[in-house]
Parts: C-alpha cells; structure tokens; sequence
C-alpha cells in the first residue's frame, strides 16, 4: 500500500532536522507514540511505541532497560517534563546517556539510537 503524501512529506522534513524536540513533533504524526503516567521506575515497552512523553515527573525517575528491543538503528525518544524543584534522571546500563538532571519547569527530549547492544544518545539534550 503506498505512503500518503502527507506522510511522506513529514518524514522528508523530520529527516533534514536536527532538533530533537522538532523530531518528536513530526514522528507523532506518523508512528505510534505512547504517554505514560510519572513514576519512580518506569520501563518501556517499545513494542507499544518508541517515542515515550511521560507525564509531570514529581519526583526522580529511574529509567529501566526496555522489556524488549527496537531492531538495530531505530531512534527512541523520551519527552520528559519536570515540575519543582529540578530531578534526577537515571538510565540504566543499556542506555549511554549523558543527561541525568533536570532543570525545574523545564522539558527536555532526550534521543537514542540502537546499535544492537546499546541505546546511545544523540543530539545534544536541551531543555525548553
């Protein structure tokens, strides 16, 4: 079945960006993206949708390795929105992460890219 226009063309101009947060707002277009409720440990379950926005973090969170992995060189992405004061973001081992604190009231988009073993940040997180 061909790919709608529309869908195309999203993906031709998420392609050419290099924003992560300008990433996400185009992949929500077009592939399954899952919203989860804050809590201390979360762990993604990527076959529900590998960009994950999780709700007002309250507290610090504990990122778990996933249940089960993305095939090799797809990208995830985190949305993550922190309330007061500022929290700590833990990645397990799986994933190579630099960014672990949170600024007060801000929003950072944090994205990965899977090598077979590993989730590896790219991009350089910034928080809106």
């Amino acid at each position: 079945m061909p790919v709608p226009i529309q869908a195309r063309m999203v993906d031709d101009i998420a392609s050419r960006v290099t924003q992560p947060w300008i990433t996400w707002l185009y992949s929500c277009q077009t592939r399954v993206c899952q919203t989860l409720v804050y809590a201390a440990t979360i762990t993604p379950n990527f076959e529900a949708g590998n960009n994950i926005k999780i709700g007002a973090l309250t507290n610090n969170i504990t990122i778990k390795n996933p249940s089960k992995n993305v095939p090799v060189g797809t990208k995830v992405l985190f949305d993550l929105t922190c309330g007061t004061p500022g929290r700590s973001v833990t990645w397990e081992s799986v994933y190579k992460c630099t960014y672990t604190s949170m600024t007060a009231a801000k929003r950072a988009v944090v994205e990965f890219v899977y090598d077979g073993t590993n989730y590896i940040q790219i991009g350089t997180v910034q928080e809106l």
